[in-house]
């Protein structure tokens, strides 16, 4: 038996050996999951994530290049929800448009098991309006073919159209037209609230064929960006999600950490999403953000701050960025030394701009006093807290979560939202000498074990976040197709080419700071 937790349901599922396979169905609440198996190389130690059917497989090693038996032993699952698209188009329409768009869509469903579902997939003998209904209903995006045709059909207008719309307006599908025949479309009010493809609303029957082939695959790249952040579809801040304009100031704060950071940003935003709902408790909430320190964890706690927390705000009416503050976190030494320390240096970070001092006393009910707190007490504060990985220590965050947090100190409204992040930051810089070697790369594997049983027993309002890996060349490939749209294939080779200058993948630092060279430079 195989067993995994599913990701929508959150429930233990059990699945036999004889009914294994990359998709699968939850038998709780019927979603579509791809499964993934977990194993490390033995002789590096590196962490791989590959489909359950590729067991016993071999491979090869991306770091070390030792040959890996992918182990048939695992019995720990790990599943991904599997993102189904739904088709709408008239029969009338010329095919060859239709072709090429779904051509270099089913690329992109290839490469991330998107399900892709036209009613060409109907067989004879089949409930066909049942079939179709069935499949809008679980579409996470609905793309519409819109031609005047489109608009002629009396069975999209009075039956597809109806029922996509009304999944839209409760949150539960993507809506995405593409227009490929001109037409009256911005007469339709509902079309005038998304943001119709090619861009510029230019039919796709205006181009010629190798343009058509570009414009569809940045029409794919698109779509397969939507789908990995439709968590997010109606709360994130437009203005972030845009390509800049050339007279507009970049900072470097947000545009460059959409890079390879969507899974990220997807655990965050469903765990936060799913606490905040509770109307009788602010629960603080921890998230464990770890990888190598040039991986960007405060880059990533930045575009959660001026994104999807801020969106949240502002749908509560609230105009003001959430607070957030650093604080250190304590050198090794006395567990009891270690927490009188900790909870001083998180008055620290807020006293700042505070007048009260409580001298030996640093306990949450004084906390809530400071003015800092009694001015965002209906807002969100957010806390940070970079620990380097040898300070790593279970016993002090449990006491830190579970007793300085307390959560009988949370039952009233008049405090704000508490958010803290844990930044787990593994040295990349190893010491020299075999026994520093072997001790930092036993520490970094002790610490990532730990971690997830840590957050198993606080998982209530603890989540641990994937670890922060490298940007390959495809990651900044897909940025560039999203925000220098403008740019030939061959342009977007050589941009790539002297980023990475040979080498397959490279730090969030580094690239953060060549990816806002080429905004500066529009």
């Amino acid at each position: 038996m195989y067993n995994y937790i599913c990701p929508v349901c959150e429930k233990n599922i059990s699945l036999a050996s004889e009914k294994i396979n990359n998709i699968v169905q939850c038998p709780k609440c019927h979603a579509n999951l791809k499964l993934f198996i977990r194993f490390n190389c033995q002789k590096c130690d590196k962490t791989y994530q590959v489909y359950v059917e590729s067991k016993g497989k071999t491979t090869k090693c991306k770091a070390c290049h030792s040959k890996i038996v992918i182990p048939e032993s695992v019995k720990t699952l790990f599943p991904k929800i599997t993102k189904n698209i739904f088709i709408s188009y008239s029969h009338n329409d010329d095919k060859k448009y239709i072709k090429i768009v779904l051509k270099h869509l089913n690329m992109i469903a290839k490469e991330h098991g998107f399900n892709i579902w036209i009613d060409e997939q109907i067989r004879a003998g089949d409930q066909w309006e049942a079939r179709i209904l069935s499949a809008i209903n679980q579409a996470d995006m609905s793309i519409l073919l819109i031609s005047p045709d489109f608009f002629n059909s009396e069975y999209i207008q009075e039956t597809e159209l109806p029922q996509i719309l009304l999944r839209h307006d409760k949150n539960k599908t993507i809506l995405f037209p593409i227009i490929l025949e001109d037409c009256a479309f911005a007469e339709y009010k509902w079309i005038k609230k998304t943001q119709a493809l090619p861009k510029g609303c230019k039919p796709l029957s205006t181009f010629n064929t190798s343009e058509m082939n570009t414009v569809c695959k940045n029409i794919a790249l698109e779509a397969k960006n939507l789908l990995l952040n439709d968590k997010q579809k109606s709360i994130i801040i437009n203005s972030y999600d845009e390509k800049p304009q050339k007279d507009q100031k970049f900072d470097g704060r947000i545009i460059p950490t959409l890079c390879n950071r969507d899974i990220h940003v997807e655990k965050f935003y469903k765990f936060f999403l799913k606490n905040c709902e509770k109307k009788h408790k602010k629960l603080p909430l921890f998230f464990i953000i770890h990888g190598f320190e040039n991986q960007g964890h405060r880059s990533l706690i930045k575009r959660l701050r001026f994104t999807l927390i801020r969106a949240y705000l502002q749908k509560q009416k609230i105009t003001e960025l959430p607070f957030h503050a650093t604080a250190k976190w304590p050198d090794k030494g006395k567990l009891s030394d270690r927490k009188q320390i900790l909870a001083r240096q998180l008055f620290n970070a807020f006293q700042k701009m505070d007048d009260i001092s409580f001298e030996k006393t640093y306990d949450l009910k004084r906390l809530n006093q400071l003015k800092a707190i009694e001015t965002y007490k209906n807002n969100i504060v957010i806390i940070s807290h970079n620990i380097e990985a040898s300070l790593w220590d279970k016993d002090l965050l449990s006491w830190y979560i579970e007793n300085y947090w307390n959560v009988d100190n949370f039952k009233y409204d008049d405090i704000p939202q508490f958010i803290i992040f844990l930044n787990i930051q593994y040295p990349v810089a190893i010491k020299k000498g075999f026994w520093g070697i072997r001790s930092s790369h036993s520490t970094i594997k002790r610490v990532k074990k730990e971690l997830t049983v840590f957050t198993q027993n606080f998982s209530k309002n603890c989540k641990l976040i994937d670890e922060l890996n490298s940007i390959t060349q495809q990651h900044v490939k897909d940025w560039i197709c999203k925000y220098k749209s403008n740019m030939e294939d061959y342009e977007i080779e050589e941009e790539i080419e002297s980023i990475f200058e040979n080498s397959e993948h490279m730090s969030m630092i580094e690239i953060e700071k060549k990816l806002k060279n080429i905004l500066l430079k529009s």
